[in-house]
């Protein structure tokens, strides 16, 4: 029995001494010893898939499921955090069986039988290269042209208006003394720019077109001597402005609540003496042109610069009858307001005191808009209703004022793509494009369109009225104006009782109403 055992006993040895040979082998000579997977390789697969589905907080996946480094969420900016705060909330994954749901194990499922991954989708591609950054646009390689000086004018013993030709919308640098240098844009091909000082002063100019280089220099010199003043003030981006205007930046014209109070009231009995004599409910608009001053009361030079902007006693009538002095009767269209949107365009002229077509436009839109709610048919002509040109002109009456008769400007004239214009649209087309108002007297008396829909009117107004007309006309059915025309202002009691007119329009600039507000009354 001992011996069965010690053999027993020597062939167990034996077996454990060969096993640890193969063992030993399979080690030195790198032998596999089966090609099934281990539990602990099926362990080593599921985390390494695991961590390849979920990626850091620095992954984000694109469309076809690659994940590319990106930003963290602090480089964001700030708007675009707040709106996207839902995506950096932490949520809690869901169980099912032992499988989230949170959409980065379910492209796997875990056969628990056979101990094995069965891949249902296919495996997550390598991220594709990313190009190189982009590097820096070409710098230009054209020069801008070199602008050209056309005139100097002296307006004070101060100050002069530099007036010249440039690539068309060119920034013009410019800067003289020790410490004056300012940046404007031309006006289409043409600018117009202001240096002050005394004796004489080096100027150094040159223009930036849109894509190119800076032109070469232009350097002169400029004499101050005692001159005659004009009422011309040149202001920054190439405009030119009235004297008389420039004085309204600090609050020279105004007017109090009592005068405004007393204004109402006597344009409300006027309107009731008006409607007894239409027999109809006729209502008034006033049309009031800002100075183009106050719309541009922030772009002017260092010394007329403020820092905000003063009321005219126009533009508080136009606050008083928007707000506590309302009559459903009397529209005044806050024009300001208006203009603050389209103050980038050219809605006035650069050498003239009055509004070009453009701003004209704008101000029928608002007209048009009023008189649609009594009258839906009434609708102002869209843009799109006119071909627009930007055409070379004479200059106006800021330029007459400068003795500047060679002086000129680039501004926009409506053409119209339509034939019911009416005849005050005709007439002024037949007068030509210029910049000055047309004479008094060119226009007809009455302009017809043939729409039964539109209301008929009365119009009364100052030289703002020139630009205007050819709008307000398309606007009504039958527009009556005075002989005159223009500054022919009382109201005709025969057209009232003749035409029986829905509206009575008048269309008065700023400039042209005192503190007393006299120029409203009717």
């Amino acid at each position: 029995m001992k011996e069965a055992h010690g053999v027993f006993a020597k062939r167990y040895v034996t077996l454990i001494l060969c096993g640890i040979t193969v063992l030993l082998c399979i080690v030195s000579s790198g032998c596999t010893p089966s090609s099934e997977h281990t539990d602990t390789d099926i362990l080593s697969d599921v985390t390494n898939g695991f961590e390849t589905l979920h990626p850091s907080e620095d992954t984000e996946a694109d469309d076809s499921g690659v994940f590319e480094e990106t930003e963290n969420d602090q480089t964001l900016p700030q708007d675009q955090q707040s709106s996207n705060d839902t995506l950096y909330e932490d949520t809690e994954d869901t169980y099912t069986d032992g499988i989230t749901t949170d959409g980065y194990i379910t492209d796997s499922t875990i056969d628990q039988t056979e101990g094995t991954i069965e891949e249902t989708d296919p495996p997550l591609t390598q991220a594709p290269e990313t190009d190189p950054p982009a590097t820096d646009a070409p710098k230009p390689t054209v020069k801008t042209s070199t602008p050209e000086i056309l005139g100097t004018y002296r307006q004070a013993s101060d100050r002069i208006i530099i007036y010249g030709k440039t690539e068309p919308d060119a920034l013009i640098t410019y800067s003289w003394g020790s410490d004056s240098s300012f940046t404007d844009s031309a006006r289409g091909k043409y600018f117009y720019v202001e240096v002050n000082g005394s004796g004489t002063q080096n100027v150094t100019l040159y223009a930036t077109a849109d894509g190119k280089k800076a032109s070469d220099k232009v350097s002169f010199d400029v004499s101050f001597k005692s001159v005659e003043l004009t009422d011309v003030f040149g202001g920054r981006n190439s405009r030119l402005y009235l004297r008389s205007t420039v004085d309204t930046l600090f609050g020279s014209s105004s007017t109090t609540e009592k005068t405004l109070q007393n204004t109402k009231t006597l344009i409300t009995s006027k309107l009731k003496k008006i409607q007894s004599l239409t027999g109809k409910d006729t209502k008034l608009i006033y049309i009031l042109a800002p100075n183009p001053v106050n719309v541009y009361y922030d772009q002017m030079y260092p010394y007329l610069v403020t820092n905000s902007r003063s009321s005219t006693a126009a533009m508080q009538f136009v606050s008083y009858m928007n707000g506590a002095g309302k009559h459903e009767d009397i529209i005044v269209p806050d024009l300001m307001k208006t203009f603050d949107l389209h103050k980038d365009e050219p809605i006035y002229f650069r050498t003239d005191t009055h509004w070009s077509e453009l701003g004209a436009y704008y101000a029928y839109v608002e007209m048009m808009n009023s008189i649609k709610k009594d009258f839906p048919s009434a609708s102002a002509h869209p843009l799109s209703d006119f071909t627009i040109v930007d055409t070379d002109c004479s200059a106006g009456d800021l330029a007459n004022l400068l003795k500047a008769k060679d002086m000129r400007e680039c501004t926009p004239f409506f053409h119209a793509n339509f034939e019911q214009t009416g005849q005050f649209y005709t007439a002024k087309r037949d007068a030509g494009n210029i910049v000055c108002n047309i004479p008094v007297g060119t226009y007809p008396t009455v302009s017809t369109v043939n729409n039964s829909s539109l209301p008929t009117g009365y119009i009364i107004g100052d030289s703002y009225g020139a630009f205007f007309l050819p709008f307000a006309g398309m606007g009504f059915k039958k527009l009556v104006v005075n002989q005159g025309i223009l500054w022919d202002y009382p109201i005709n009691e025969e057209i009232l009782k003749t035409e029986k007119p829905d509206y009575i329009v008048f269309v008065y600039t700023d400039r042209n109403i005192g503190g007393n507000l006299a120029q409203l009354l009717i």
